[in-house]
């Protein structure tokens, strides 16, 4: 399949513009030094955990623990992506906000831009619970949102992952393809899914590195 360039849906296309800037992310090779004593540096997983430091993506202090199994939560996640889209401008008073999120949240901005972008709508009672574990489902359909990039067959397939545990009809099971196709998951194809399942710290560092090496092949 001949590769189109990235596309974004129509909702996302100004805010993610700072997302796919390269300015925004750390450059191809730059890896730093993880620094985190729960992290062996002979671990298979050193490296992309060094590279998500390095692109400033960790909220820890230096020296401290990464604990790579602690779970992500939906507050972290915004922070992590309004990161790696280089910390756009404050739009906070600019959105309306959640029940549970006003002005004073600390991460009030990063929730702003997401939702600005249309990335994220909240659940039915108008809360975002910022302090809930991130599940798989939602880290699939949260990344889809926000940059749909093609299939190619310069990827790990060209078409997207089918898992045993997920049904092909279910209403996020195009972005948890598309997920699975780009190694934008932790699961590894051909295993279950587990959608319900908390991401944890070790498996969005594998993400977001997988994210950054996608949004390079697709030349940005």
């Amino acid at each position: 399949m001949r590769r189109r360039g990235l596309l974004l849906t129509g909702v996302a296309v100004a805010g993610v513009v700072a997302v796919l800037a390269p300015s925004a992310r750390v450059r191809p090779g730059v890896t730093g030094a993880a620094g985190f004593p729960d992290v062996d540096a002979g671990a298979a997983d050193a490296q992309e955990i060094a590279r998500f430091a390095a692109m400033g993506l960790d909220d820890g202090e230096p020296g401290a623990d990464f604990r790579p199994e602690d779970p992500v939560t939906r507050g972290e996640l915004a922070r992590m992506l309004h990161r790696f889209a280089g910390a756009p401008a404050n739009e906070v008073g600019t959105v309306a906000l959640f029940a549970d999120v006003d002005a004073s949240h600390p991460l009030a901005r990063e929730i702003a831009w997401l939702k600005g972008r249309g990335v994220v709508s909240g659940w039915i009672d108008g809360t975002f619970r910022p302090d809930a574990p991130l599940t798989r489902a939602e880290q699939a359909d949260i990344l889809h949102t926000i940059a749909v990039l093609p299939l190619s067959a310069g990827d790990a397939a060209a078409a997207p992952i089918a898992f045993p545990d997920v049904d092909p009809a279910a209403p996020g099971a195009g972005p948890i393809g598309w997920a699975g196709a780009l190694g934008l998951t932790p699961a590894v194809p051909g295993s279950p899914f587990e959608p319900e399942r908390p991401v944890s710290r070790r498996e969005i560092a594998h993400v977001l590195v997988a994210l950054d090496d996608a949004l390079r092949r697709a030349g940005y």
